[in-house]
């Protein structure tokens, strides 16, 4: 993610003392008068990156309007998450949970994180689409496999799944896409009998509820220059189902690869990789991969849906995604 550089933080700002006498001295940073660089992340309303000079030392601050009750709760919420994700052990690599450091509600300030250094999972798939670097995408989807079954192992209710949270969310994107006329009647018709025939599949309930990311785009992993994972933006962390995030990487993986070649083929051996990846890192690992292979299409093209949303992508674009999505719901069917 790209940066604009927007100068240096008076030290009259509130944040500034606020950063001085209570931020530093957590992180063993204490400086007499410290100057800290401010940029404003790319693609982000209130999020800015603090450089301090002398002491190197990067954090990212995330920011709410006052006037946006929702916002402050989601951004609060994500420390809280961040907390209880590193609880679980997820404090170094090769899984590793972006490190939260603090929030001040007098400022609006509803999270200060370290900033973390490297690439996200985007940067290799444009790296392998464009350069032909399939190795290096298949090695960095080999270590996203190992920290989200890290991730999904170390915590959940022990109770099995149930239909209503991938039908209520289904539903939602349906009426959305509906609302961009991204659907019509017939289709709308199709996809809501597509639903209910995936939710009456036993395979859809033969698991456990377990702790999951919530939002596993490829701009939420960074992988630094050592092997390994870190996860960032953990405001959607919640129990649930674990293909909510195996699906949603698979999904975005065939999104950016059709987007970036035109071939919804391409991304193919990389998805059946990561599922394999994943499923091995479990006891009974062939039993995990049958369920993963069973259930990924769904949510998969739930996915497909999910980011046909999204206005700043070419319309014919996302018209292909929802029939995307409408095929992968049909041919998954067909599984035994």
């Amino acid at each position: 993610m790209s940066t604009a550089y927007l100068g240096t933080l008076q030290s009259q700002d509130p944040l500034y003392d606020y950063l001085r006498k209570d931020v530093l001295p957590v992180m063993d940073r204490e400086v007499r008068d410290p100057r800290f660089h401010v940029s404003r992340l790319s693609g982000s309303n209130m999020v800015y990156r603090y450089d301090e000079e002398r002491t190197r030392l990067s954090l990212i601050g995330k920011f709410y309007n006052f006037m946006e009750p929702y916002k402050a709760r989601r951004l609060i919420g994500e420390f809280d998450n961040l907390k209880k994700a590193r609880a679980l052990g997820l404090t170094s690599l090769p899984n590793y949970v972006v490190r939260p450091i603090s929030r001040e509600k007098k400022m609006g300030l509803g999270l200060l994180e370290e900033y973390i250094e490297g690439h996200d999972l985007d940067y290799y798939i444009r790296g392998a689409a464009y350069d032909g670097r399939h190795g290096r995408l298949k090695e960095r989807l080999s270590e996203l496999a190992y920290f989200l079954s890290e991730f999904h192992k170390r915590a959940g209710s022990g109770q099995r799944l149930k239909a209503g949270p991938p039908a209520e969310y289904f539903e939602k994107l349906l009426g959305k896409l509906y609302k961009k006329k991204l659907l019509d009647d017939r289709l709308l018709g199709e996809f809501r009998k597509l639903k209910e025939l995936w939710l009456e599949r036993d395979c859809m309930r033969e698991d456990n509820d377990v702790v999951i990311h919530g939002d596993a785009t490829p701009t939420n992993f960074i992988f630094p220059r050592e092997k390994g994972v870190i996860a960032i933006d953990l405001e959607r962390m919640r129990t649930g189902d674990r293909m909510f995030d195996v699906g949603m990487v698979s999904g975005e993986l065939k999104h950016a690869f059709i987007w970036r070649t035109g071939n919804k083929y391409t991304s193919e051996p990389y998805i059946g990789h990561f599922l394999a990846e994943y499923s091995g890192h479990f006891r009974k690992s062939e039993k995990m991969f049958r369920s993963t292979m069973l259930r990924n299409p769904f949510f998969m093209a739930m996915t497909e849906l999910r980011i046909a949303r999204n206005g700043w992508l070419d319309r014919q674009h996302r018209i292909r995604l929802v029939q995307e999505a409408r095929e992968c719901l049909h041919w998954g069917l067909k599984l035994k």
